[in-house]
């Protein structure tokens, strides 16, 4: 691994010269909206010779996403969706169930730092995904994208399960009244089906977004050509032909017809 990293910063940065990404070099969330790169040209003028506060926008924001799922992608979908009245469970469930999960982990945290616990899974657990949060933050300084998140968010549920086992083993253990430990049981207990509730819409996405890939694919060739973007290398014309093809000819299940609205107010479409 530590040979592909070398390889890998001596490809980019030496042999392609690539470099790091620029500011206005792709589209990016910022507070209640996702700018451009016309925008972000603006934006950048604005902050003139400091972009380190826009580097440390995204780097915070990409953090919170994993902490507390929001902002998404640099925007915060829940802030703009009270803004405008539209507020739906979509909205509302991933940000209870993951302020709830990061409490747990805190709040394990410190008991642990507080009783001198020994260093064990649950604590490695949690040390590892602190170490991989910031660096994977880190990366996301030039732009916001959830994907470049996913290895801090594997982390993440790494610390939140060692975190649940030490909350259960401290309840049964601890000098705490039935109520106490029934009001625990519970909140774990609503905790655990908003997670399974967020899990089961990865596969309606999946879907939901098969076919609207689908849909565009069904057009995209007859735009570019419109456009002036069709390319003349005849291997290119057969490989986007090609592509085309596939997606075309793949039978999917098309969740936009005939299906019920409750979906969409609980995932997002």
């Amino acid at each position: 691994m530590t040979a592909l990293l070398v390889g890998y910063a001596y490809l980019r940065f030496v042999h392609l010269s690539s470099g790091l990404p620029e500011l206005t070099e792709r589209s990016s969330g910022y507070l209640l909206s996702v700018l451009d790169p016309p925008e972000l040209r603006q934006l950048q003028q604005r902050f003139g010779a400091h972009p380190l506060i826009f580097y440390s926008y995204n780097v915070v924001a990409s953090a919170m996403s994993v902490l507390f799922s929001e902002p998404q992608a640099g925007v915060f979908e829940t802030v703009r969706a009270w803004l405008d009245d539209t507020m739906l469970p979509r909205a509302v469930l991933p940000v209870t169930t993951s302020v709830v999960t990061t409490g747990l982990i805190v709040w394990t945290a410190m008991h642990r730092a507080a009783r001198r616990r020994p260093l064990d899974d649950t604590a490695r657990f949690i040390l590892v995904c602190v170490a991989v949060l910031g660096a994977n933050a880190a990366l996301s300084f030039a732009y916001t994208r959830d994907e470049i998140m996913s290895p801090a968010g594997a982390f993440y549920a790494l610390a939140a399960f060692g975190a649940m086992r030490d909350g259960l083993l401290t309840a049964t253990t601890a000098t705490m009244s039935r109520a106490a430990r029934g009001a625990f049981a519970l909140l774990l207990c609503v905790l655990a089906v908003g997670w399974a509730v967020r899990s089961a819409g990865v596969h309606y996405i999946l879907r939901s977004q098969a076919v609207k890939q689908q849909a565009d694919w069904v057009g995209l060739t007859h735009q570019w050509r419109r456009s002036g973007l069709w390319p003349t290398d005849p291997a290119e014309q057969r490989l986007i032909l090609r592509l085309r093809a596939d997606a075309v000819r793949f039978v999917l299940p098309n969740t936009r017809v005939d299906h019920p609205a409750w979906p969409t107010r609980i995932w997002t479409d």
